[in-house]
């Protein structure tokens, strides 16, 4: 996809040859996670920020014990939350937990993947809440799946060339990262690539949005004629006049209301035109610029053709069912 940007790149998607498989919903989400780490043979890697559904503990840890080499990658803020999870794999001999890094740096991609085979990008992978939550996650495999197992390796400690290596594949084979140990923001990139070069339609769902810079991008799509709706559950006031002069479908969805439907949306869906990316990515400054605060390591997934449809056609249930609350 050529987008429309001067600035812009090519939007590399995961190819049909890796197999990319749209995972809708939490409960789906969930039993993906635990279907990979249950098939798991050599290596287990589990991005989580995090982690409380006990199946989910079980099936990780499961893979441990039985020789699997486990590598869990942990936000250090959420220690409380994930200290089951973290004690749990601390006495198993196969695994190691590694916290990303103390403030300003957090670790909010989520992820599992084994062997370098087999991988899931979702909005969540682990945590119990996504049972009521519209989660999504792209499950790939082949070169995507590879590129992706060497990219989740990397630590603030890999040489940068040696990193911007990894992360230039995992780009080109459809994943990208926002890296800030190594000041990649691929994630962000793409977001605002596909905004840009949308030609007839945007869709974007994301629980909250306040990034002016992005409102304005979205506001300039619509005013050259591309029909476009967002959703989110948490909007900046000013962005969301914005858009609306624009000529944005701009809907603010109550969230509680949404998870007692099971369709809270959690991370982040930019579909344009044929193409969409799930990321973990919320749209809020911090995270797609960073600063010197809180910047966050996020991940995401890009599809092109039948799977972003099924994304689309899942988010747009879900409007329709809560514009009838």
């Amino acid at each position: 996809m050529q987008v429309g940007s001067p600035t812009s790149r090519v939007i590399a998607t995961i190819a049909t040859a890796d197999s990319p498989t749209p995972v809708i919903g939490g409960a789906a989400v969930l039993a993906t996670s635990r279907d990979i780490a249950a098939s798991a043979q050599t290596v287990l890697r589990a991005d989580t920020f995090r982690t409380t559904s006990a199946p989910n503990v079980d099936a990780i840890a499961d893979a441990a014990g039985r020789g699997v080499d486990v590598h869990a990658l942990v936000d250090s803020a959420n220690a409380a939350d994930d200290d089951a999870f973290v004690t749990r794999l601390g006495g198993l001999a196969s695994a190691t937990v590694t916290a990303y890094g103390d403030d300003p740096f957090k670790q909010h991609g989520k992820a599992i993947s084994r062997d370098g085979v087999d991988a899931l990008v979702a909005s969540d992978v682990s945590d119990a809440k996504s049972m009521h939550r519209l989660e999504m996650g792209v499950r790939f495999g082949g070169r995507a799946a590879a590129a992706f197992d060497a990219a989740q390796q990397l630590d603030a400690k890999t040489p940068h060339d040696i990193a911007d290596a990894a992360f230039d594949r995992a780009r080109a084979a459809g994943v990208v990262l926002n890296d800030p140990h190594h000041d990649r923001h691929d994630v962000s990139d793409a977001v605002k690539a596909l905004v840009d070069g949308a030609s007839n339609t945007l869709l974007i769902t994301t629980r909250e949005l306040d990034a002016d810079g992005l409102a304005k991008r979205i506001a300039a799509a619509a005013e050259r004629g591309v029909a476009t709706i967002v959703a989110a559950h948490e909007l900046d006031d000013h962005d969301a006049s914005a858009m609306r002069r624009a000529g944005v479908d701009v809907r603010t969805i109550d969230y509680d209301a949404a998870l007692a439907r099971d369709v809270a949306m959690h991370g982040t869906l930019v579909a344009a035109d044929d193409h969409a990316l799930v990321t973990t990515m919320p749209l809020i400054k911090r995270a797609i610029d960073g600063n010197a605060h809180r910047r966050s390591r996020e991940l995401g997934a890009i599809v092109d053709g039948a799977p972003a449809h099924a994304f689309v056609d899942a988010a747009r249930g879900a409007l329709a069912l809560q514009s009838r609350s």
